[in-house]
């Protein structure tokens, strides 16, 4: 492998090491803040069930 082919192949892996921390920043950040959110968005007859269907949310309309 050349230089040139050496350095493509680390903006690759720099690139995916970015979008990889970027993605679990954000599914922590949302799951952090799942507990002040589900209430405004899921019915309130129970609090465990609303954690869960936020908690739901992010894991399956994540990117």
């Amino acid at each position: 492998m050349n230089a040139y082919g050496y350095l493509i192949n680390i903006k690759k892996k720099l690139g995916s090491f970015n979008w990889e921390c970027y993605y679990h920043y954000d599914s922590a950040l949302y799951g952090l803040m799942a507990p002040l959110i589900a209430p405004l968005f899921f019915p309130s007859f129970d609090p465990v069930v609303q954690l869960i269907l936020a908690l739901w949310f992010i894991k399956h309309f994540s990117y």
